[in-house]
């Protein structure tokens, strides 16, 4: 098997932040202070605030999609009413999820991407829009404007009787942080605005065939409930650590995304500290980071077998189907993000962090949270368009060295399903990705430091 090494502008920044959030998110969170919980709540008011915003520039947009003849210009608006809705949708995944639950936003919203999208799509060639197609366009901007009047309500409310949107309900050992009852009722009113849609409406059955993540993660975070001694058993399982190791576990907040459970174990009362954070429902590790005490001396492994003790570690985790994507090593360590894989497409949205230091051969860190939490997958991972046809969207002197299908995000933060081709033209190397629905060219980046595969 070859692997693909290739130092991308956002992998150390990217293996950066997952580590550094691995080892401080959940141990700041339990000893939040008062000054913290502000700064959570502030966090949480300007995603709903700006959420609101794009609700309306999205019917901003639908409104004025109604008024032009030109198809092109329809297409426009379209697009840019999608565009709103995405940008939306990713402000409701920051807001507590029972709020985004019970107000259906996020439904809604990809309902709106959908259908804005599929209809600029289907006019792409310029034929004009039918009235069928402009009543569906009206249809849309009414439901946009009833969701919009509802959530500006909703704002106006905050806005005239400011209440915080979370509140410490624990006593300080073990903080546990709850939505409030008043801001509870304000977005289940919302709820009440948004309109049903049938799913069957916005999916397909190439879509109900391939989508909702088929991979392991679906079951890993649906088993029974775990107490805190089995989460802390797990916990000295996966550090190694003895059964005398002191370790102290708290309940993970609900900014979190599932509840669960961190624990911080030290070997001895000097020692630095270790951290594992565990899902209540099935007992999943979702992040580790272990004590990391510089050894010093030669690598007893090299990055390529580092990759393997990686590879195993992630197995036993139950990720049995999941592809190397990217890797760096420095100082003797070795820092690794897979992929899982579905149908031979790469969840390029869902990257698992592993960091082995390659003199103890030990992984010392470990981030599969965006993989474990990610929400189901509304598009169809069935390809439209072949490989043969993604490649005649490139110039005929482009030399592609390697390509593979991929779920990936656009820049309006939808998802959607792509060919990723890597290749060179005579004075560049680049990484293109074209949208395997569509045929059209997502992203082009020009890649300014280039590594053949090694196997």
């Amino acid at each position: 098997m070859h692997m693909k090494r290739r130092t991308s502008a956002w992998i150390i920044p990217a293996l950066a932040l997952g580590v550094i959030g691995m080892s401080l998110y959940g141990y700041q969170e339990h000893r939040i202070e008062s000054a913290s919980l502000a700064t959570l709540d502030l966090n949480y008011q300007s995603a709903f605030h700006s959420m609101v915003y794009d609700i309306d520039e999205l019917q901003d947009a639908l409104a004025k999609a109604l008024i032009p003849k030109s198809p092109s210009s329809i297409i426009t608006q379209l697009h840019l009413a999608a565009k709103d809705a995405a940008t939306a949708q990713s402000y409701v995944g920051r807001l507590p999820e029972t709020l985004a639950r019970s107000s259906r936003l996020s439904q809604f919203l990809n309902v709106m991407m959908q259908k804005t999208e599929d209809l600029a799509n289907q006019h792409a060639n310029g034929t004009p829009f039918s009235t069928s197609d402009r009543k569906e366009i009206s249809m849309l901007y009414n439901q946009a404007t009833q969701v919009e009047r509802a959530t500006r309500n909703v704002q106006s409310q905050l806005m005239q009787h400011p209440t915080p949107i979370t509140h410490v309900t624990s006593t300080f050992a073990e903080p546990v942080f709850n939505v409030t009852k008043q801001v509870q009722d304000r977005f289940s009113q919302i709820g009440k605005s948004v309109p049903i849609f049938n799913i069957q409406e916005t999916n397909t059955l190439s879509h109900e065939q391939s989508n909702s993540h088929m991979h392991v993660s679906n079951s890993l975070l649906s088993g029974p409930v775990i107490s805190k001694t089995e989460a802390q058993m797990r916990a000295h399982s996966i550090l190694g650590m003895n059964t005398h190791a002191k370790s102290t576990i708290e309940t993970l907040g609900s900014g979190y995304g599932t509840s669960g459970y961190l624990i911080t174990m030290r070997q001895t009362s000097r020692s630095v500290p270790s951290y594992v954070a565990i899902a209540q429902h099935g007992g999943a590790i979702l992040w580790m980071a272990r004590d990391n005490q510089i050894v010093g001396g030669k690598s007893r492994l090299t990055v390529q077998q580092g990759a393997t003790q990686a590879k195993q570690f992630l197995q036993s985790q139950h990720f049995t189907n999941v592809v190397l994507q990217n890797y760096a090593s420095y100082d003797g360590i070795g820092n690794y993000t897979f992929v899982p894989v579905i149908s031979d497409v790469r969840l390029l949205t869902e990257p698992i962090l592993a960091r082995v230091d390659l003199t103890t051969k030990v992984v010392t860190h470990y981030d599969a949270t965006k993989a474990l939490l990610a929400a189901p997958v509304h598009i169809s991972l069935q390809h439209i368009i072949t490989k043969q046809q993604a490649n005649r969207a490139l110039q005929p002197g482009f030399y592609i060295s390697g390509e593979y299908l991929a779920l990936v995000e656009n820049t309006s933060h939808q998802l959607i399903l792509a060919y990723n081709i890597e290749g060179h033209n005579a004075q560049n190397v680049f990484h293109i990705l074209v949208n395997a629905h569509t045929e059209h060219v997502v992203q082009i980046d020009k890649v300014t430091r280039y590594e053949s595969p090694t196997s």
